[in-house]
């Protein structure tokens, strides 16, 4: 069986109007989930309105997307949709469970990044990472030389506890921005987004067809991933960041924000994305537009954006 080309309703920011994005290829499958995804409707209707979720009203959401993750056949039927995208991704390492979850958070996260007419990223897998992180978004190749993984892959932790990932949301490690489950795929999606920002603007430090080539961009990559806080809060030296700086983040982003630039800004967006997500059906009910944000923080949510590092102008010298 064949399902139509899907539509996705994109909201796009800098023209501020709405239009129809068909995805190029239809999604063979025979798949019941991947089929009621669209027959439900999978195109977004700008509501507006404010989010008025509470804590309870989550746990009650929870109970529904835990069920709907555990969908039959849903990783198979999420990896076709990747596909139609053009997307390569690989949901079958590690647990049952854990390639339900993945897959789950994956396909609504890119959904939303659909709404907005966004970069999506290249390539999405499963890799054993140890204990040192819940996903990466890998900004170089790994081999440059050919193969491996390109830049702007996904890539999940095959070490951490996705089988309880939804269920311990309701007591996230507070050094995040935001107690929701869908909190670190729009963060990993996010350093999606800078990176190809900055590759675009200033070029790739590797060979990639998709950007010109600039070994200096490596430099500016490492000064934004530069430590400013250790996992403790503790100050580590960075010449780039004044007691200033470390004033403002400490009063304006997560704890965990607070540890580099490129964190900050991917706590930070998606803090925005989750203000205006609808918790029911984990797509934006309204356009993001950051509310009571600090301006000294926006200051240096825009340099970072940018790349403004090392420049000695600016808040970020």
């Amino acid at each position: 069986m064949y399902i139509t080309p899907i539509q996705a309703r994109v909201f796009n920011p800098t023209t501020n109007s709405k239009k129809t994005i068909p995805v190029t290829k239809d999604i063979p499958t025979s798949d019941k989930y991947t089929k009621s995804i669209y027959e439900k409707g999978s195109s977004v209707y700008f509501t507006g309105g404010e989010n008025l979720v509470n804590k309870f009203v989550y746990q009650k959401l929870l109970r529904k997307h835990i069920r709907a993750a555990m969908e039959p056949g849903l990783p198979k039927a999420v990896e076709n949709y990747f596909a139609s995208l053009g997307i390569p991704a690989n949901f079958s390492r590690g647990s049952k469970k854990m390639n339900q979850v993945v897959a789950y958070g994956s396909f609504h996260t890119n959904e939303m990044f659909r709404q907005l007419n966004l970069v999506l990223p290249r390539k999405i897998g499963i890799e054993s990472m140890g204990d040192s992180s819940i996903l990466a978004c890998h900004y170089p190749a790994p081999n440059p030389h050919g193969g491996g993984s390109p830049a702007r892959t996904i890539v999940y932790n095959l070490d951490y506890d996705w089988e309880n990932h939804m269920e311990k949301s309701l007591n996230t490690d507070p050094s995040n921005s935001y107690e929701h489950f869908m909190q670190c795929f729009i963060h990993e999606y996010a350093h999606n987004l800078h990176a190809h920002k900055l590759y675009k603007k200033y070029g790739s430090f590797f060979p990639d067809p998709a950007y010109k080539f600039n070994p200096a961009t490596e430099s500016l990559m490492n000064k934004l991933r530069r430590k400013i806080n250790d996992k403790n809060g503790n100050p580590v030296y960075n010449p780039h960041i004044l007691d200033g700086i470390r004033i403002i983040l400490s009063r304006t982003t997560s704890k965990y924000g607070q540890t580099s630039l490129m964190e900050t800004f991917a706590e930070e967006f998606a803090r925005i994305i989750l203000d205006c997500m609808d918790y029911n059906t984990l797509r934006l009910k309204s356009r993001p537009n950051p509310k009571n944000i600090d301006a000294d923080l926006t200051r240096i949510l825009e340099e970072t954006w940018e790349g403004l590092i090392g420049d000695k102008w600016g808040l970020i010298m």
